[in-house]
């Protein structure tokens, strides 16, 4: 045992010249059958230290992640192994989100595109890229079709325009567009997409997004849905002092959502 400089204990212990730490960058899957020993089954190093841009399916049991190179690590839960790399060669820009949809296909997009990449074979099956910022992406229940929300803030018109594009995921064409605009006179309105979320059915596609807290202005917030067989867009909620932490469909017609300290249900809402 070696004791670090400057200690009261090292006069009988040699010393360490330099003291370093050594900083792992690594994911440990860990078990949970006995809740009173959780202990690592599998260790997966990484090249780098991780990004907050992660996803798991339960129904693949795949887990995926991204470190600060912007190499993605797809790890198959059942072997408890690293399964692919895939490294995001887009140097003009970085990834933002990804998802994970069946049959061995994910999406990850960036400011103004998403890849649709399939892990199993190790290729890209399309690019769809956009002119405004993509926002939110979200895989349909029956995975058939991606939901991406994109956004063009006018500040000359002090308005921010959310178009809600529905892409074929075999294909990567768009099959649906459906506009909303937030307006607010004489302001420079920054708007946060927050959450992006399907109904059980694939019918309906509830989205929240607030005032960037970022810049000085009150924290407001908003909750859309969209129908998609009708197009049909309808503001369900909107608070002043506190944003949506939490949405979620308990059936196709009823929305539960957590706003500040109060938890809150919309059910059996009309167009």
């Amino acid at each position: 045992k070696a004791a670090l400089p400057g200690s009261k204990k090292a006069d009988d212990k040699p010393l360490v010249g330099d003291a370093q730490v050594a900083i792992e960058n690594a994911l440990y899957l860990y078990t949970l059958e006995n809740p009173e020993n959780y202990y690592p089954q599998q260790k997966l190093t990484l090249n780098d230290s991780l990004k907050t841009i992660y996803d798991f399916s339960q129904e693949q049991n795949m887990f995926v992640c991204c470190d600060q190179q912007n190499t993605f690590y797809f790890w198959d839960l059942n072997l408890c192994s690293l399964f692919r790399t895939y490294q995001f060669a887009d140097n003009d820009t970085t990834p933002v989100e990804v998802k994970l949809g069946d049959k061995g296909i994910s999406f990850i997009s960036d400011d103004n595109s998403v890849l649709a990449y399939d892990y199993i074979n190790g290729e890209i099956m399309w690019d769809w890229n956009n002119d405004f910022y993509i926002r939110k992406i979200a895989v349909s229940p029956d995975y058939n079709t991606l939901a991406c929300i994109t956004e063009d803030h006018n500040i000359d018109l002090n308005s921010t325009y959310y178009k809600v594009n529905l892409i074929d995921i075999e294909t990567g064409a768009t099959i649906f567009e459906s506009d909303m605009s937030v307006e607010k006179s004489g302001t420079d309105l920054f708007l946060n997409v927050l959450q992006c979320e399907w109904n059980p059915d694939g019918t309906k596609i509830c989205i929240t997004y607030a005032v960037d807290t970022s810049i000085p202005a009150s924290a407001e917030s908003w909750l859309y849905v969209v129908d998609i067989p009708t197009g049909a867009i309808k503001q369900l909620a909107s608070q002043e002092n506190a944003p949506f932490n939490a949405v979620k469909f308990q059936d196709n017609n009823t929305l539960i959502y957590l706003c500040g300290l109060n938890c809150h249900y919309l059910a059996d809402y009309a167009y």
